[in-house]
């Protein structure tokens, strides 16, 4: 398990990316109904409402993706660690340089 400020930077990765995976689903979803509405020719007076809806259903979206996930695992953790550790490559080290760009 990773301790320390490497672990809380970690954390906060995968927190911050469950935050925006769950804003722009939840505004994707709104905006789909809001289009469909307006595609089914919703009137003018109907549209204060539409809009509305669309963004309670967003909201509903956001906050529903939250609950079902929960709060970050040292799991989700240490696989961000290890995606990162993958994505530096095998020959570099956390904290040193690649061969190439020195």
């Amino acid at each position: 398990m990773i301790i320390g400020q490497q672990g809380i930077d970690l954390a906060t990765r995968v927190q911050r990316r469950r935050d925006f995976t769950a804003h722009v689903t939840g505004f994707l979803s709104g905006a789909i109904v809001l289009g469909c509405l307006l595609l089914a020719g919703a009137s003018s007076a109907s549209l204060y409402t539409a809009t509305l809806l669309a963004w309670a259903i967003a909201l509903s979206f956001q906050h529903f993706r939250h609950v079902l996930r929960g709060p970050v695992t040292a799991a989700a953790v240490q696989a961000e660690a290890t995606r990162l550790s993958a994505a530096e490559g095998p020959d570099t080290a956390p904290g040193r340089r690649s061969p190439a760009a020195r």
